[in-house]
């Protein structure tokens, strides 16, 4: 009699349950001299169920929902091979100024950034929108927008975080979240090198810190006043190195500031929507991007909520207060009327006489009127006044006729910046807004000394105070689209330090690099003059 052979371990059809496609147990010559070892773990009897155990269930449900989870061998496989869908980005379908807000439910807690498509969404967990987006539209990177300052790369659905750093992540957190060191401010103002001129994605070179910021509708009256912040130095250096700052107005303002300033942007221009969204907020709607404003207005406004903003109140002081405010004396005298037989005679009272010292952020100056009746050849010639003029308001003695009395203005001191603001804009009897055409004119050198109108002191008797242009707001008319006339705010820039003039235009600002200047006799800190000419304008002090 033959004896029976032995059955074969690894004969697939000597079982009764279908084949797995994991290896339960290894290959071994002798059964009994050798033990079974179980890969992941031996099926229990009391597991069996028509030949089909319980682990066999469950990889057949990870089969089933594999696009939901992925194994665990697989994801440390993909954490091992990180880049395994980093060539899907698409940079150029990247815009981070816009509020983070998810694009399905409106919330803007959790934002993740879809690097393929640049849209937002909220989550990352399986019920997720962007764990829905990651399925839906085979789009796998997201960035986390709400984690500031790290903004953490994922992949989805399978959720593992990239670790890499360099490359095109690198470049995307760079334009998200642009961070500077003391070094980088201590060189902003550097003249860059021709090779050197930053450029975006579409090859366009640009200069940091002059980029154009979108007009949506009606919004150029704001951009001024941002691009007018934005190149004061010591307003620009503080937000630059302050990235902590993140809620209200301050954060949105440092926000615009770090990316107009940054040197890996993706394009040459940046759109204010999400500061926008803010001012329209705190401003309950008096300043909005859908009706134009005076700039000199919302200038007012944005300066006392920066302040207060910044935890500065009317004894504690901030950046703002101590960029812009100053102290200017106010001398007012009422005015009695007399009779004199048939006459009545109108004298200043100097024994009603007051004194007082107010503080201030900005100045006004007053043009002269316009003539009423002008002659044909009058009315071709636009009038004209040096700036030196309108600035003898506030010489001491120059008299202002007030409601009541008479009011004389000397100035005590003034802050790192002086803003004064013309007033060009006026309503008749019948509600309608009159423009002055008056030109103001600056001195060759458009420089300007303002010691003649500060008060008397014994450091400032015999040096001048110097200041320079820096910038210059101005209001044009054009045509619109029905031909009727609109009115544009544009900025023009100049850079403080040294090369040719240069200019670019984005929507409504113009940018204008300014050329090398001498030294001044006094080596005091930077200050900046601003002045409403029809519009406004800037210069810094020596």
């Amino acid at each position: 009699m033959s004896k029976r052979p032995g059955e074969n371990m690894n004969d697939a059809t000597a079982f009764d349950s279908p084949a797995s496609k994991r290896v339960r147990i290894k290959d071994v010559d002798d059964v009994s001299a050798a033990p079974i070892t179980p890969v992941i773990r031996p099926p229990s009897p009391a597991d069996e169920t028509n030949g089909t155990t319980k682990h066999d269930h469950k990889e057949e449900e990870e089969e089933e929902h594999e696009y939901i989870v992925a194994p665990q061998h697989r994801r440390k496989a993909q954490q091992i091979d990180s880049d395994i869908y980093l060539d899907t980005i698409t940079p150029t379908h990247l815009d981070f100024d816009f509020q983070k807000i998810c694009s399905v439910s409106l919330s803007t807690q959790n934002i993740y950034c879809c690097l393929v498509c640049g849209k937002y969404f909220q989550g990352r967990g399986r019920s997720s929108h962007a764990f829905r987006h990651s399925v839906d539209s085979d789009h796998h990177v997201f960035m986390n927008l709400s984690d500031e300052g790290r903004l953490g790369v994922w992949v989805l659905p399978e959720g593992y975080e990239v670790k890499r750093c360099a490359g095109v992540i690198g470049d995307i957190r760079r334009v998200a979240d642009p961070r500077y060191t003391k070094d980088d401010v201590r060189n902003i103002d550097a003249i860059p090198e021709t090779n050197a001129v930053p450029k975006d994605l579409s090859g366009k070179s640009y200069l940091p810190g002059f980029v154009g910021l979108n007009n949506i509708k009606a919004n150029d009256y704001v951009n001024v006043i941002l691009q007018l912040l934005t190149h004061a130095p010591p307003i620009r250096n503080f937000f630059l190195l302050s990235p902590q700052i993140t809620n209200g107005l301050p954060g949105a303002l440092g926000a615009l500031t770090r990316k107009i300033w940054n040197r890996h942007a993706f394009k040459g221009h940046i759109s204010p929507h999400e500061i926008l969204q803010v001012i329209g907020v705190e401003s309950k709607k008096r300043f909005t991007l859908l009706e134009q404003k005076d700039p000199m207005e919302f200038l007012g406004w944005i300066l006392n909520a920066l302040h207060t903003g910044l935890g500065g109140t009317k004894k504690k002081p901030s950046i703002i207060t101590k960029t812009f405010q100053g102290r200017v004396q106010v001398e007012t005298q009422t005015i009695a009327a007399e009779s004199t037989g048939s006459r009545v005679v109108f004298k200043a009272d100097k024994k009603a006489t007051t004194m007082t010292q107010t503080p201030f952020l900005f100045l006004t100056l007053d043009l002269p009127p316009t003539p009423l009746f002008q002659s044909s050849i009058e009315k071709n010639i636009i009038p004209q006044i040096p700036l030196t003029d309108l600035l003898k308001k506030y010489d001491g003695s120059t008299e202002q006729v007030s409601e009541g009395g008479v009011r004389r203005y000397r100035l005590l001191e003034v802050g790192w910046y002086l803003v004064l603001g013309v007033k060009r804009f006026t309503k008749n009897g019948m509600g309608e807004v009159e423009r002055n055409p008056t030109i103001i004119t600056l001195p060759p050198s458009l420089s300007l000394n303002l010691a003649p109108y500060l008060a008397p002191s014994s450091s400032s008797d015999s040096q001048p105070v110097i200041f320079d242009l820096l910038a210059n707001i101005y209001n044009t008319s054009v045509p619109d689209e029905d031909g009727n006339e609109k009115s544009v705010w544009s900025i023009q820039l100049r850079e403080g330090r040294a090369g040719d003039v240069k200019g670019c235009e984005y929507g409504s600002s113009v940018a204008m690099r300014k050329p090398a200047r001498s030294d001044r006799v006094m080596t005091q800190p930077v200050k900046v003059i601003l002045e409403a000419v029809g519009s406004i304008t800037f210069s810094d002090k020596n």
